[in-house]
């Protein structure tokens, strides 16, 4: 039997390398499946028209709605940051950056504990207003699903009465 130390050069050599081929991999960026991206024709067949916002003169005014109906949809396993209002609702900031309320139909045990959760609705990763959705939390080797009732975007205006309670 060879005893490898890790003070051997091999075994630098071979750290370092991991340690690049890892700095490599982080520093790609993921492809992402965007079949409709581009083809707004499809995606108002998709997820309906369009919303576009009143406005004045040349300017958008913000009435507080989210900008468009296509944009109300998110990945559910690209989740930037969750909190938890209670025992059934759940605030849901997706990577997009859009805040989405959902309500949970018990008081999903483990949520607190979870290490990664994800979103599911209709067995696709698509999440968009008023779907109905399974909120997956993963604590270490086992998944509790619970089930989500409702799911929608906050306004503007919520999103900052909600950060101003947060402080």
């Amino acid at each position: 039997m060879v005893e490898n130390k890790s003070g051997s050069p091999a075994m630098k050599a071979v750290l370092l390398l991991g340690a690049v081929a890892a700095v490599a991999l982080i520093s790609v960026p993921a492809v992402a499946d965007n079949q409709n991206q581009g083809d707004q024709g499809q995606q108002g067949v998709q997820y309906g028209p369009a919303y576009e916002a009143p406005r004045r003169g040349d300017r958008a005014v913000d009435d507080g709605r989210p900008p468009n109906l296509h944009r109300q949809c998110f990945n559910g396993k690209s989740i930037a940051g969750v909190n938890r209002s209670g025992a059934q609702t759940v605030y849901l900031q997706s990577q997009q950056g859009g805040i989405y309320q959902m309500r949970l139909t018990g008081a999903c045990d483990g949520l607190n504990n979870a290490e990664k959760l994800t979103v599911r609705a209709n067995g696709s990763d698509l999440i968009c207003s008023g779907d109905s959705a399974e909120l997956i939390a993963r604590i270490s080797a086992t998944a509790k699903r619970c089930h989500v009732t409702g799911v929608r975007r906050l306004t503007t205006q919520e999103v900052s009465v909600l950060a101003s309670a947060a402080r």
